[in-house]
């Protein structure tokens, strides 16, 4: 029998054997590769990110960089690395995006925010 299938064909259990592969890399030294993690628990690099990231939106400390792989964060540093790792990941996204839009990037990010209160409220203190 197929496993049920998430939007798009990922494996709905692909986030929590990626979980059980982490609870053996509880710190950075321990960090495995996509490509580890990927073999570790049967799944496809992109399904893995996935995974990851559904993770992390549901608040699972999984710190990572290209340089430490994925592992559980055990230390506020931990976490602080990857948090400032994936801040700069997204700023130069924006940067990269109001280059497009050949604006600056204070002027995009007051987009944002227009765009976000016209969708949802008020954003309290996101930007």
């Amino acid at each position: 029998m197929n496993s049920p299938a998430q939007p798009g064909g990922a494996d709905r259990s692909v986030p929590q054997r990626v979980l059980n592969a982490l609870e053996g890399a509880k710190t950075e030294s321990l960090g495995l590769s996509c490509r580890a993690l990927s073999l570790a628990v049967g799944a496809p690099g992109r399904e893995v990110r996935y995974a990851v990231t559904a993770l992390r939106e549901g608040g699972v400390p999984i710190c990572g960089t290209p340089r430490t792989g994925y592992f559980i964060a055990r230390t506020a540093e931990e976490l602080a690395e990857t948090l400032n790792f994936l801040r700069a990941r997204a700023m130069h996204s924006l940067k990269i995006e109001a280059g497009l839009r050949r604006m600056s990037l204070p002027q995009l990010l007051g987009q944002m925010q227009m765009e976000w209160e016209n969708n949802y409220g008020d954003p309290g203190n996101l930007f």
